[in-house]
């Protein structure tokens, strides 16, 4: 069977429920070949990888660097243009 044939044989049978197997606990080993990141509080991937060995929770408050949050924030859900999240994955400036 060709790839094409085998690829649209496979993209046309789409199974609504979550097929990802879980390896969280299966033993399976896991090897990273390469990767080109930007991470919250990891600024390469050595730091992305220590923060993941570590248990690092990446999520912070909002840095008085990108916007104050007295502008934006309301507890209420349904206030139009306002957001009621205090915290996010931030990413630390860096030149493009």
């Amino acid at each position: 069977m060709s790839l094409s044939r085998t690829h649209r044989s496979r993209s046309t049978s789409v199974n609504k429920e979550d097929t990802t197997p879980d390896i969280s606990s299966s033993g399976t080993p896991l090897a990273i070949i390469g990767i080109g990141c930007l991470f919250p509080q990891a600024d390469d991937k050595i730091a992305y990888w220590a923060n993941i060995r570590e248990g690092i929770d990446a999520i912070t408050e909002i840095p008085s660097t990108h916007w104050q949050i007295a502008d934006y924030f309301d507890n209420d859900q349904k206030s139009a243009d306002r957001t009621y999240g205090k915290r996010g994955g931030f990413l630390s400036p860096i030149p493009f």
